[in-house]
């Protein structure tokens, strides 16, 4: 495939997916936010959901998080008051696909993407058992996530496009080096917002829960994150699956016009 990664413009028309063997991808989440309903903080009222998707995912854990934070005198301090989380695994170990249920919110998660349409099946079948088993009245929030990271030496340059080095592609000396370089961008899109961190991390970073554990060596982190929120109407699957959809489609275009082939090749794409 001699035209990877052959995207002249960040924004636009989808474009074909590029299978990769071995893709830079390491997490995403969609997730649906609604009016809160604060029967399912039993366990007893997410009985019907698990049943529904117990095959798929048949190790559930109740996980607590924190309502939210407070400044006090001495600082910022998490509340004392908290909300379960229920997280439903297709593995107790290790798992590849998860979702997280809670009173205002259903997130799905992967360490796998295979692609848009395998992600987009499952989402689907998790809204459709929300909908069916819980009825939230409305959708207040959707957006969907990618994580990219990957280990990097001195050919950076080989494997991004210049407009995503930044400082990174500055050439500070032989008496200078740079340990750590993060963009934070917001683009307003259609509707949507697409929110993007990229950039150079030392070796051992951990910024961010989604970034996984730090590795030893400098890595380079696309992060992208498409939401709309003051979503009107009925929690309505279609239209969620759709614009689910919809950022994907936003979010590879992107990833392709920031990367060159070479990364692609790298990742097992075709040549």
């Amino acid at each position: 495939m001699s035209n990877l990664g052959a995207v002249s413009t960040p924004f636009g028309e989808p474009v074909e997916e590029v299978p990769l063997t071995d893709p830079p991808l390491i997490t995403a989440i969609a997730q649906v936010q609604f009016p809160p309903v604060a029967s399912l903080a039993r366990e007893d009222f997410i009985g019907p959901f698990q049943e529904r998707i117990r095959s798929q995912y048949p190790f559930l854990e109740r996980e607590e998080q924190t309502v939210g934070i407070e400044l006090t005198s001495e600082g910022i301090r998490a509340q004392t008051g908290s909300t379960p989380v229920w997280r439903f695994r297709d593995r107790q170990h290790e798992p590849i696909w998860n979702i997280s249920l809670a009173p205002s919110f259903v997130a799905l998660d992967t360490v796998f993407y295979p692609s848009h349409a395998e992600f987009l099946f499952r989402l689907r079948e998790v809204l459709r058992t929300l909908q069916d088993t819980v009825e939230p009245s409305a959708c207040t929030r959707i957006g969907l996530r990618h994580v990219d990271r990957l280990e990097v030496g001195p050919d950076l340059g080989d494997l991004v496009r210049p407009e995503m080095l930044g400082v990174v592609g500055v050439d500070y000396g032989a008496d200078v080096g740079l340990i750590h370089a993060l963009s934070d961008t917001l683009f307003r899109h259609g509707d949507a917002v697409l929110h993007g961190r990229w950039g150079l991390l030392p070796p051992n970073a951990v910024l961010d829960s989604l970034y996984g554990p730090g590795i030893e060596s400098p890595s380079w982190v696309l992060d992208l994150d498409m939401y709309a929120e003051d979503v009107e109407g009925a929690f309505d699957v279609d239209d969620l699956v759709n614009m689910a959809e919809h950022f994907a489609q936003s979010i590879y275009r992107f990833f392709l016009w920031a990367v060159r082939p070479e990364l692609l090749r790298r990742c097992g794409g075709n040549a």
